[in-house]
Formats: C-alpha cells, sequence, structure tokens
C-alpha cells in the first residue's frame, strides 16, 4: 500500500511540474512568442516604441489609453514583462536592440505609421531614427533629446519632431506656479479613466465643402 500511494504522489506531482513546464515555462514562452510575432507581423499603420525607460513608459501608456496600436521594443525582458503585465498582458513587443536594423524590421518599423525613440542617450535615438526613416521614408518620427545641441542632429537625421523632456518639466514646474488651474484642468484630461478625454486632431481634405467656413456653420454634431 505504502509503494502504491508513493507511485502515484510521483505521478501527480511530474505530471503537475510538467504541466506548469507546458503552460508557464520555456515551452508556454515559445509559444507566446510565436504568437506574437504573429500579431506584430499582422500590424500595419502602427507605431514603433524604442526603449521603455523615464519616458518611454509614459509613451507607452498614452498610446494604450488611446487605443493606438503600437509595438515595444527594449533590451530589458524584465521591463517588458513588468509592463506588459501592467498593461494586462495585451502589449506587442520585440526584445532586443533598436539600434539594429533587424529589430526594427522585426517590429515591422517598415510598415509603421509613426516611430518614437525614447532611449536614453541622444546617440542612441539618432541611430534609430537614422536607421527608421531609411527603412521607412513614409513615417512620423519623434525622437528624445537630452542636449540641445542634439536637436538639429536630429531633424538632419529624418526626425520629424523632438522633445526634450528637461525642458517641458521646466516649463510644466512654471505653470504650476503661475497658472495651477489650468493646469489642474489638463490633468484631470488625462486622469479620467472612464471617459479617455482628449485634444483630438482632424484633418480636413482638398475639395471638402466646410474649408473656409466657420466652426458655426459646420454641422459637426451631425
Amino acid at each position: 500500500m505504502l509503494v502504491i500511494v508513493s507511485g502515484i504522489g510521483a505521478v501527480a506531482y511530474f505530471q503537475s511540474t510538467l504541466t506548469a513546464l507546458l503552460v508557464e515555462g520555456t515551452v508556454g514562452q515559445a509559444f507566446w512568442r510565436k504568437r506574437m510575432k504573429k500579431e506584430i507581423d499582422a500590424l500595419e499603420g502602427h507605431v514603433v516604441v524604442a526603449g521603455i525607460g523615464s519616458t518611454g513608459r509614459y509613451v507607452v501608456e498614452e498610446l494604450h489609453a488611446t487605443g493606438t496600436p503600437f509595438v515595444v521594443i527594449d533590451r530589458s525582458v524584465e521591463h517588458l514583462a513588468r509592463l506588459r503585465e501592467e498593461l494586462g498582458g495585451t502589449m506587442l513587443y520585440v526584445h532586443g536592440d533598436a539600434t539594429e536594423d533587424h529589430t526594427l524590421l522585426t517590429a515591422g518599423v517598415d510598415r509603421a505609421s509613426g516611430v518614437i525613440a525614447a532611449l536614453t542617450t541622444d546617440k542612441d535615438n539618432l541611430f534609430v531614427t537614422l536607421s527608421a526613416r531609411s527603412i521607412n521614408p513614409r513615417a512620423r518620427i519623434v525622437s528624445k533629446v537630452i542636449e540641445a545641441e542634439a536637436t538639429p542632429k536630429m531633424a538632419r537625421a529624418g526626425a520629424n519632431a523632438t522633445v526634450s523632456p528637461n525642458q517641458i518639466g521646466g516649463r510644466r514646474m512654471a505653470s504650476e506656479l503661475v497658472r495651477p488651474e489650468v493646469v489642474e484642468f489638463l490633468d484631470q484630461m488625462l486622469r479620467d479613466k472612464d471617459q479617455n478625454l482628449r485634444l483630438e486632431e482632424i484633418l480636413v481634405p482638398d475639395g471638402c465643402p466646410y474649408v473656409g467656413k466657420m466652426l458655426r456653420d459646420v454641422p459637426i454634431r451631425r
């Protein structure tokens, strides 16, 4: 009886361990990576985000909040796994170096509508900008800059726009001091998880009958 009970226990332990290995272990991870690659390959017109450090994670949170399809690239698998879990397990990502062309291609940069270079150094962001522009001449590229001197270099490399977190942070601090109510109003727009309020941009095409008219004369609500 002791042998039988021990045997049944050993088999049950082996089965539970094997199941955990298949679902959560190496096999499960391989299955998830294959499925994620298939989903990335099916994307078109998405945004590629290079880097999820102190700046990039907020970029990803905003894209997720507004329902914009995106793919993240980062060297840290821990950061990728943590942020993916925070976003409900739906974030698509590529683990690798965003300054390398094959990593950008894996993320579908050739089919992307936009690229955000949010790596730690200006040099790395410059590499991403150069590579992305050479692969996809149509994409809109926004690059993070640390030093003010890097802004014209990013523009020459192909960036459509540059953003300095230091500059924006300084202006925000001044605004908090001189116009706190306005800042609070804008913050409420961003924090409202139920309504997702944003200032949106709408392109009016050539030949539209509403070109040149006052807003009050345009049936916007209809």
